[in-house]
């Protein structure tokens, strides 16, 4: 009998901490359409982070360039600490879009309570019914729901609240359409200092043309069965061909990885290496004058966030050109031809809900 009491106070505790959730989860949702309903605008919330840290910020990029263009307003309760590291992510407890009038609230204790309370909205009978004013979305690779068909849009304007879980919600014209909106308010503020730039610094002394180089190895060792991890070798050679496309120019490579490489075989390229430090990474690469990457949101998102133009390395036998290289308006353009295909499951949620 004693043995069974710690085990019906962890049950009553259970049970008591589940009542409270759910009574927040109603109260948060109610809260949400009263904010809905005075400002005339949908409430889109995205519940849970969605991978790393580019792919993070590309699901933002999407949605609020949905809500720019819809009259939307966005929380995102899942930057987690990076939420300070962007200009227009910072103000308040919570990633939010407008931006609330807010000082910054470091921490992310109040994001996280957030984004328990939302994953327990999202379980509400309530939110699954198809006349219900709240609704729930929850996605994984490779289906995708496109924001911007007109078919969503008419559905989500007869909601209060969408709660979207998972990362391919792609506004493929609002994101183009309000991109200096979103570089804006994604603005990194962090990592940025002279001391992170300073590879590139050294690099502009005495080069006029300055390639970014994303070597991914690390995760990409198993990541679709190690299709896109290049040996070392596989990068010098691709560095040796912009050499040679570019005669006329004194080129510097600025490379980066998630491992620490050998790159002798470079010889006597211009170069720079630095490999971990995430942020400060991304922040030199967007002020490179070009950028060649395997599939990645971690290139990607610096293409985009510095308008540079960027070549996917789509396989080992690749030959760089001119022509390959592009500009980012949307994490789709980074998935090459050979990628499988995602699947547009848009459709169905409007038809469900």
């Amino acid at each position: 009998m004693a043995a069974s009491i710690p085990g019906l106070i962890r049950r009553m505790f259970k049970g008591s901490l589940h009542v409270m959730m759910t009574c927040a989860a109603w109260a948060f949702l109610s809260l949400l359409s009263i904010i809905s309903i005075a400002t005339r605008r949908r409430i889109v919330v995205i519940v849970h982070p969605a991978g790393n840290l580019g792919n993070q910020l590309f699901l933002h990029a999407n949605v609020v360039a949905f809500a720019i263009e819809h009259r939307a307003i966005v929380i995102n309760a899942g930057f987690g600490h990076r939420r300070a590291c962007f200009a227009g992510t910072r103000p308040g407890p919570v990633a939010c879009w407008p931006p609330p009038l807010l000082p910054h609230i470091p921490g992310n204790l109040v994001e996280r309570i957030v984004r328990r309370i939302c994953m327990q909205a999202a379980l509400l009978p309530a939110v699954s019914r198809p006349t219900s004013r709240w609704a729930s979305i929850v996605i994984d690779n490779p289906k995708r729901v496109s924001l911007d068909s007109p078919a969503f849009v008419a559905w989500a304007g007869r909601k209060h609240v969408l709660l979207i879980t998972g990362w391919l919600f792609v506004s493929e014209t609002s994101l183009p359409r309000h991109a200096a909106a979103v570089r804006s308010h994604c603005r990194q503020v962090r990592g940025n200092d002279a001391s992170a730039m300073a590879p590139l610094t050294r690099l502009r002394r005495d080069c006029d043309m300055v390639v970014g180089v994303v070597v991914r190895h690390g995760d990409y060792r198993q990541f679709q069965q190690g299709r896109f991890f290049y040996e070392i070798p596989t990068y010098v050679r691709w560095i040796k061909e912009l050499v040679q496309l570019f005669p006329d120019r004194r080129l510097g490579f600025f490379i980066c990885c998630n491992d620490d490489v050998d790159l002798t075989e470079l010889g006597d390229v211009r170069h720079e290496f630095r490999w971990g430090h995430d942020l400060e990474n991304r922040a030199i690469l967007a002020s490179c004058d070009r950028i060649i990457t395997p599939p990645s949101t971690y290139g990607g998102w610096a293409a985009f966030a510095g308008e540079v133009p960027l070549q996917v390395l789509e396989s080992a036998d690749q030959v760089i050109s001119q022509k390959g290289f592009r500009q980012i308006l949307n994490h789709m353009d980074l998935l090459p031809l050979s990628y499988a295909v995602d699947i547009d499951v848009t459709e169905d949620i409007v038809r469900g809900g």
